[in-house]
């Protein structure tokens, strides 16, 4: 028996889940009956999560031919990102003073003994990164914000998601690397999130932001995902 989900939600929750997973791959058709046997519901939630998952990004409709898993490019990293860096950096500025300072402080704890950590780096660090920005955003206390962010997240995290599926040397290097840099880059900014210095909380999570786009797009770059060069908005002339 299923769980205790309803038919709707469980298609939304399995689809979305399995899209931002990697299970279906950027480009793949996804089939209305196959998902309906694998999520255990009938047809009419499985057409209602599609239309959901495409509004928000993560699946494409094309008239006659069907529905595709949208492919990620560069140009999608970097929109995602420079709305990652607009609202985040106000929500920096909103709600300093007001996030929970217990749950910072274990936060840091965490990553002063992550290399003891049983997760494994890169779940890890994932767990850690988006209980870190939600700590952020929900202090801020606009909804509104925090779902569109919710939303936008996903993109990324599908990215990171099948980036790590793959077995390609160059890019564990990369992103073994690139996690030392990101578990820095939050220590610094859970430090200045706990002496309330605002101005300075802001300017790291921008830096973080920043670097983070760029690794990504580097990667995607590397990759035989799909990819299309897109200059960031700060180093347009």
């Amino acid at each position: 028996m299923p769980g205790t989900k309803g038919s709707s939600e469980r298609a939304y929750d399995g689809l979305r889940d399995d899209v931002v997973s990697g299970f279906y791959a950027p480009g793949q058709a996804i089939n209305e009956l196959e998902a309906a046997e694998r999520y255990q519901v009938s047809r009419t939630p499985v057409r209602e999560a599609i239309r959901l998952l495409a509004a928000e990004g993560l699946l494409t409709l094309v008239p006659r031919r069907g529905v595709f898993v949208r492919e990620i490019t560069a140009r999608d990293v970097t929109e995602v990102f420079e709305l990652r860096e607009a609202l985040e950096g106000w929500a920096v500025e909103a709600g300093v003073g007001r996030i929970d300072r217990k749950e910072l402080q274990r936060l840091a704890d965490q990553y002063d003994e992550a290399q003891d950590n049983s997760l494994g780096p890169e779940i890890f660090h994932y767990t850690a990164d988006t209980e870190l920005h939600q700590l952020i955003v929900e202090a801020a206390g606009n909804r509104r914000i925090a779902d569109v962010l919710h939303t936008q997240t996903l993109q990324t995290a599908r990215l990171r998601a099948l980036l790590w599926r793959r077995a390609d040397t160059r890019v564990d290097a990369h992103i073994a690397d690139r996690l030392q840099d990101a578990s820095r880059e939050h220590r610094e900014l859970i430090a200045a999130l706990l002496e309330e210095d605002t101005d300075r909380a802001r300017s790291l999570l921008v830096e973080h932001l920043r670097k983070g786009r760029d690794d990504l797009i580097h990667l995607l770059a590397t990759s035989d995902l799909a990819s299309e060069p897109h200059v960031p908005t700060e180093a347009r002339t």
